[in-house]
């Protein structure tokens, strides 16, 4: 029971040899106890304040600190004990950790999510947080949320996150469901292990065997990226310089990029843990050769890349520095060294495109048709690879020459004996590739 009269310290020192919880008094609000407690060793005690109170019917106690008869020995004198006491009753009372879990146990999967985010983030689990976190929020609220955003974490079952991933999968969206499912799987696995509002003994609905069979097969196959038709290649290439675009570090790797048949991850700088952009150290200008080593190539087995430059290569390396654009390191960045992302790219050619069709033109739309059949449009990727081998087997170039050109690994046998690189034969066919793409502008396109 609370002593509402105060203790003295005469009072409280003859308590200190009675083993018991006594209430000294003197507080604000609660009671102010002294533990006497027997210790291990024979005929010494153990003795500590301890503050309690009761809120609702549940009982509260904060340990303060061990017993002190005087300010000269470790511990809290009487007077200590109360106003460490009095201080402990002003501040706010904590939910006890069992209150947070039925509390977080209620939260649906829509509210869990935004806490998951700010998570990561302080975890800086992404290189762009802010643009990760946008593009996750959006689509949970698109995709996930019509199954899951009005339930608890608890509730979720395989057949719900099996069905997210069939609505993707049947809309044709089957990166998407990858890229859901991969998150997904984190936040679940957050809502275990960090905010308990899943029983662990239930498991990851995303990690189970019934998912595989709830969700269906992939319905269609890859299809290769969407590559310009040949005849409109050189076409693009005139839109480019004559927007303007040639004058932007995007404009300039877009045109590189397909010049050198290489795919964006090794132009630009990605989001991946490794970079293996584009960077000065690995282009002899002198010799006109660009290595790319074997570790940032796609098929790192076939070992390094080796490039010839054509005339056209040079002169866009050469506008960036005219332009003050060349910065140590990466090739392809902004005026102030920041990294562009693929969607810049793409973002040119459709610009690109809309004015091609305001012209009369076809908009660089590929050969693939979309199910309401339209035509899609090209990309980097596609043209860059697919149009430069569809040009070689028109215009009857070496076929050879150009799978090497690809990086492309040739059969078992000629593998196991082709070694040379066809450097030189190499660099007459990249030159005759820049002419053709260049062949609708001037000669004095480059000039600045």
């Amino acid at each position: 029971m609370r002593q509402n009269t105060a203790l003295t310290f005469a009072e409280v020192k003859s308590l200190s040899t009675k083993i018991g919880s006594h209430s000294v008094g003197g507080i604000a609000s609660g009671s102010l106890l002294l533990i006497v407690e027997a210790a291990k060793e024979p005929g010494k005690l153990k003795r500590r304040w301890q503050w309690m109170t009761r809120t609702g019917g549940k009982k509260r106690t904060v340990g303060l600190g061990s017993y002190a008869a005087s300010s000269s020995v470790p511990g809290l004198t009487l007077s200590q004990a109360r106003e460490a006491a009095n201080e402990t009753a002003r501040q706010p009372q904590r939910p006890q950790p069992k209150e947070r879990r039925t509390a977080s146990a209620n939260q649906t999967c829509s509210e869990l999510i935004l806490e998951w985010i700010e998570f990561k983030k302080a975890r800086k689990a992404w290189d762009n947080p802010r643009k990760e976190s946008g593009v996750i929020s959006a689509r949970f609220e698109k995709y996930a949320a019509p199954y899951i955003g009005n339930l608890s974490a608890k509730e979720v079952t395989p057949r719900e996150i099996g069905q997210v991933m069939t609505a993707l999968q049947d809309a044709g969206m089957a990166s998407t469901a990858k890229k859901i499912k991969s998150f997904l799987r984190d936040f679940f696995n957050w809502c275990i292990l960090v905010k308990e509002c899943r029983p662990m003994e239930t498991g990851n609905p995303v990690n189970t065997e019934f998912l595989k069979i709830l969700t269906p097969p992939k319905k269609t196959p890859d299809r290769p990226q969407p590559s310009c038709k040949i005849e409109d290649l050189p076409r693009f290439f005139r839109a480019v310089v004559s927007s303007g675009a040639i004058n932007t570090p995007p404009g300039i790797a877009c045109l590189f990029a397909i010049l050198t048949c290489s795919r964006y991850s090794n132009i630009g700088q990605s989001r991946g843990i490794e970079n293996h952009c584009a960077v000065w150290e690995d282009i002899d200008i002198q010799n006109r050769l660009w290595k790319i080593p074997a570790a940032k190539m796609k098929a790192k087995l076939n070992g390094d890349h080796w490039i010839p430059l054509s005339d056209q290569c040079l002169s866009l390396l050469k506008r960036l520095e005219v332009l003050g654009m060349k910065h140590p390191g990466a090739v392809f960045v902004y005026l102030n060294g920041r990294a562009f992302s693929e969607g810049a790219i793409r973002k040119l050619i459709e610009r690109r495109s809309a004015e091609d069709i305001e012209t009369g033109g076809n908009g660089f739309m590929s050969e693939q048709v979309k199910k309401d059949g339209s035509h899609r449009l090209m990309t980097l990727h596609g043209t860059a690879r697919g149009t430069f081998r569809s040009w070689c087997t028109r215009t009857g170039e070496d076929i050879e020459l150009a799978e090497i050109a690809l990086h492309h690994r040739p059969g078992k046998i000629t593998a196991a004996y082709q070694h040379d690189k066809a450097i030189e034969r190499r660099r007459e066919l990249m030159q005759r590739w820049a002419d053709f793409c260049f062949s609708e502008l001037p000669k004095d396109w480059a000039k600045v």
